[in-house]
């Protein structure tokens, strides 16, 4: 089965650039900011109070714990970039048992899923990764690592083969409240129309992607699908869909491709 292309960033940093390390104790709504947090065997996490003292709160006095993306994540996403799965997954394992208390559980699942997938071990990637399909965390910010990974299984669904599930799994994206999933819905929706061999279905679920949602990255990939669907259809609104693509995107690899 032809390789779909797989636009949504893995790569992206999911917290702002003034993050600071974070927990939110059980029944309270505040969350507080803390120092050199760290997360214990027992479940529990620790952290230094303002007086320099070590304070220690058992697993189920609080609600959620976070820290910034640590170096060895960061480390290990370069190590992805380049291609070298076996020291990258090491290192996105070894960083899971470190951080898997503080907010980087399911940013490192995903990662060794995209490992995985590199190798061509797409059954084993989508087999690691639902478990996250019902999973809801409290953390807002784990909740957004969440959300990609369940767009991410969506994408490998398709890739594998799976289209009745894919398709499926599609209908319920369509359905959330989050924009970046109800997007991918309708990019989903497109390709499997292409692979249906559906083109005029796919078209429209591109433009649906388009234009409902002008300020998503993934954008000019989805109009150049869109634009070689219809040039390939002799339909000349191909042109129209390429100058917007061309005009709004001047720099994007898709505009020097069309």
């Amino acid at each position: 089965m032809k390789k779909l292309i797989c636009i949504f960033g893995m790569a992206s940093v999911l917290f702002s650039a003034d993050a600071q390390e974070l927990l939110k104790l059980t029944g309270s709504e505040k969350v507080l900011n803390v120092q050199n947090l760290v997360g214990n065997p027992d479940g529990s996490v620790s952290y230094i109070s303002e007086g320099k003292k070590k304070i220690t709160v058992p697993g189920k006095a609080y609600d959620y714990a976070w820290v910034p993306m640590p170096k060895e994540i960061a480390e290990a996403d370069l190590i992805l970039n380049s291609k070298d799965f076996p020291k990258a997954e090491k290192l996105y394992s070894a960083a899971y048992n470190k951080y898997k208390l503080l907010g980087w559980d399911v940013y490192c699942t995903m990662k060794r899923a995209q490992i995985l997938a590199e190798e061509n071990r797409l059954s084993d990637a989508l087999a690691f990764l639902e478990p996250l399909q019902s999973f809801q965390a409290l953390n807002p910010e784990v909740q957004k690592h969440v959300m990609e990974a369940q767009i991410y299984y969506s994408r490998l669904l398709i890739q594998s083969g799976d289209l009745k599930k894919a398709a499926a799994y599609t209908e319920n994206m369509l359905k959330s409240p989050d924009d970046n999933t109800v997007f991918h819905g309708f990019l989903n929706q497109g390709d499997l129309a292409v692979l249906d061999h559906r083109k005029k279905k796919a078209v429209r679920c591109y433009l649906q992607a388009v234009f409902l949602f002008t300020t998503h990255p993934d954008r000019p990939v989805v109009l150049y699908k869109a634009a070689n669907l219809l040039k390939e259809m002799k339909d000349d609104r191909w042109k129209n869909l390429a100058e917007m693509l061309k005009k709004k995107y001047p720099d994007s690899e898709y505009s020097k491709k069309i």
